[in-house]
């Protein structure tokens, strides 16, 4: 297993939206599906509470690490930190990195999150998978909505599956094309 996911991201928004969708605590919230107590401030803990179904009842803290304004957003956390019985503190995080860059057609994310080598053995794999495949997802159709149907190329240096599996739901939902990075197209799910 590798240490680390990787996605690239070729968004037709430009960056101060995808920025936008990225910082602002209440756009955050509504694609990471998390209801934030207050806005993201460098240094300090930003706390909250998942929204998303089944896990409503547990909390969410990170730390946010920077914030250069439409180029680098970073935070750590403790990821797949599903057992509100468990204190994670003792762990080491993960760092998970958003980087935006304008292209000719909008704007290039590379969401990257390192350190899964440090995650407890016992949900190492699970955390890997589950924050690997929803993140990056949940934000382009977040950033997709608000501009209305229209193209995305993504590359994943993680997985194959998970990236038609991920531009389909996009694609379906949003009834828009899209390519996997490789010149092929990739069938809505029906």
């Amino acid at each position: 297993m590798n240490d680390r996911t990787e996605k690239r991201l070729e968004l037709k928004a430009p960056v101060s939206r995808v920025w936008r969708a990225l910082t602002d605590h209440r756009e955050f919230g509504e694609w990471f599906r998390v209801k934030l107590d207050g806005p993201f401030v460098p240094g300090q803990t930003s706390t909250g509470h998942m929204t998303y179904p089944g896990y409503e009842h547990l909390k969410w803290e990170a730390v946010v690490q920077k914030m250069e304004p439409q180029h680098l957003f970073s935070f750590t956390w403790y990821p797949y930190a599903i057992d509100p019985t468990k204190d994670y503190s003792n762990e080491t995080p993960t760092l998970v990195e958003f980087r935006l860059e304008a292209t000719p057609g909008g704007t290039l994310l590379v969401l990257t999150e390192s350190g899964f080598d440090k995650v407890p053995s016992d949900r190492r794999l699970e955390a890997f998978r589950m924050n690997e495949r929803r993140r990056a997802r949940t934000l382009i159709e977040r950033v997709l909505r608000s501009r209305g149907p229209t193209a995305l190329r993504q590359h994943d240096t993680t997985s194959a599956f998970f990236q038609a599996e991920q531009i389909a739901a996009i694609q379906g939902k949003l009834n828009c094309p899209a390519s996997a990075g490789n010149g092929e197209s990739v069938p809505p799910l029906r």
